[in-house]
C-alpha cells in the first residue's frame, strides 16, 4: 500500500491543519522488459501515458501498440508476454472508447486463461479483467455478468494456487465496485467473510485479499442491512488482528477503522471497541522478535493510523499530488479506494487520476481538465480558501450521490 511519512516523525507530533501530501511516483511499479514483442516494448512508460497533453500522433502509436499485443495474444507462444504488455498498456493509458470496441476480444482472452491458463497466465488475466474495468467504467454492467461466473468457480477450486485465487479476488473485488448492484455487492462481501477464518499460512494471501476486498465494497455500498453484517463481522476482524501474517493484520486494522467510520455515519449508538484499542495499542508497541524488524516497522506506521482515528477520533489528512491537481484522503473509505485502485493501476495511478472519467468520477474529482488548463497558484490563504470549499462540496456529493449503489436492499 502506498504510505508516505513526514520525516520528522509521527503524525501526533505535525500541527492539526497539516496534511500529509506527496507526489504520487509514477514509476515506482516495476514492469518486466518483453523482449520478444518489439511493436511495444521500445515504448517509454511517458509514452504509454495517455494524458490530456499528449499528442494526437503519439495516441495512435499507443492504440497500435495495443492492437499488436492483441494480436499475439492469438499465439500460444506469445500468450504470457502479450498479456503483460496488453496490462502495462492499459495501467498506464486512459483510452476508453478504443477499448469498448474491443471490449469483447479482451473479456474474451481473459476470460479463456482465467479458465484454462497456466498460474502466471492466470494471474495476468484477472489483471486484465480489472484494468478493462476501470476503462470503461459503469458501463460494463454486461460484462460482470458474464465474467462473474468464471472468477467464482477458480476462487472456489481449493486445488487452484492460492496466490492465483487470491487474483481472483483482487479481480472480483474490482469488478463488483466497479458494475454490480447492491444484492451483488452484499453476497459477495458474505462469501468473502468466509476466508476471515482460515488459519492455514499458506492461505494467507488469500485472507489479506479478502479482507481488501470486503472493504472496498463496504466503502461504496449503501444498504439498511450493512450495520447488521458490520455487527456479524468485527468478532472475525477482531481475531485476524491476531494473526500471523503482517499483511492480514494491517489489512484487518484498516478494515475495522473503515467499520468505526461507517457505524459513525450511520448510527449514533456507541460501539464498544476498548478491547480492539487494547488489541491495536499492542500491536504499534510490538517488540516480539518473533516478527520480522521490517515486519514490525510497517504494522506499527499503518496500525497507528488505525488506532488514533478509532481512539482519539483523529481523521486522516493526506493528499496526492498529480500533474496541477491534488486528491484528498481525508476518511478511510476514500482511503480504501484508492489503495486498491493504486494496487492495479501501478505507476499509470496518475494518468487515470487525470485523465479517465470514471475515476475522477469515484474520488469526485469533477470533469477531466482540458489539455492547455493552467491553474493559477494564487496565495497561500486563496489556496486554502478554495481547498476548504472543494472538500465541502465533496462532503455533501458523497452524501448524495453513489449512483445505483444507494439503491435499498
Amino acid at each position: 500500500m502506498p504510505r508516505r511519512r513526514n520525516n520528522k516523525g509521527d503524525r501526533d507530533h505535525r500541527s492539526n491543519n497539516h496534511k500529509d501530501c506527496y507526489d504520487e511516483d509514477d514509476n515506482d511499479e516495476s514492469v518486466e522488459h518483453m523482449s520478444t514483442c518489439s511493436s511495444f516494448t521500445s515504448k517509454s512508460d511517458e509514452e504509454l501515458t495517455a494524458s490530456g497533453g499528449e499528442t494526437e500522433n503519439a495516441q495512435v502509436e499507443i492504440e497500435n501498440a495495443l492492437v499488436d499485443a492483441i494480436e499475439e495474444l492469438y499465439d500460444k507462444r506469445m500468450k504470457a508476454t502479450a498479456l503483460q504488455a496488453v496490462n502495462k498498456i492499459l495501467s498506464k493509458s486512459v483510452m476508453t472508447e478504443f477499448v469498448e470496441k474491443r471490449q469483447e476480444t479482451l473479456a474474451s482472452h481473459a476470460e479463456k486463461y482465467v479458465k484454462k491458463g497456466q498460474q502466471k497466465e492466470l494471474e495476468l488475466s484477472t489483471k486484465l479483467m480489472s484494468l478493462l474495468f476501470i476503462q470503461l467504467g459503469t458501463d460494463s454492467s454486461r460484462l460482470f455478468s458474464e465474467l462473474k461466473p468464471t472468477l467464482m468457480a477458480r476462487l472456489r477450486d481449493t486445488s487452484l494456487n492460492p496466490s492465483s485465487r487470491a487474483s481472483c479476488i483482487t479481480a472480483l473485488g474490482l469488478l463488483t465496485f466497479v458494475a454490480a448492484d447492491s444484492p451483488d455487492t452484499m453476497d459477495l462481501m458474505e462469501t468473502l467473510e468466509a476466508f476471515f477464518y482460515f488459519t492455514d499460512s499458506k492461505l494467507d494471501g488469500i485472507i489479506s485479499a479478502s479482507l481488501s476486498a470486503w472493504s472496498l465494497l463496504l466503502s461504496a455500498v449503501q444498504t439498511p442491512s450493512r450495520n447488521k453484517l458490520i455487527h456479524e463481522v468485527l468478532p472475525k476482524l477482531k481475531k485476524s488482528l491476531g494473526h500471523n501474517n503482517v499483511d492480514v493484520r494491517i489489512a484487518a486494522g484498516e478494515t475495522i477503522a473503515l467499520v468505526c467510520e461507517v457505524l459513525n455515519a450511520d448510527t449514533d449508538d456507541i460501539y464498544p471497541f476498548d478491547e480492539i484499542c487494547t488489541m491495536l495499542e499492542a500491536l504499534v508497541a510490538d517488540s516480539s522478535k518473533r516478527h520480522a524488524k521490517k515486519d514490525r516497522a510497517q504494522q506499527r506506521s499503518a496500525i497507528r493510523d488505525v488506532l488514533h482515528y478509532i481512539r482519539d477520533g483523529q481523521e486522516l489528512e493526506e493528499c496526492v499530488k498529480f500533474g496541477q491537481e491534488t486528491l484528498d484522503i481525508d476518511c478511510w473509505s476514500r482511503r480504501v479506494q484508492y489503495n486498491y485502485i493504486r494496487t492495479i493501476l501501478g505507476g499509470g495511478t496518475n494518468a487515470h487520476l487525470q485523465s479517465n472519467e470514471f475515476i475522477r468520477e469515484v474520488f469526485d474529482l469533477g470533469k477531466v481538465l482540458p489539455a492547455d488548463f493552467k491553474l493559477e497558484k494564487g496565495s497561500r490563504s486563496e489556496r486554502n480558501y478554495y481547498n476548504s470549499l472543494a472538500a465541502k462540496a465533496r462532503t455533501k456529493a458523497r452524501s448524495v450521490h453513489r449512483d445505483k449503489r444507494a439503491d435499498v436492499y
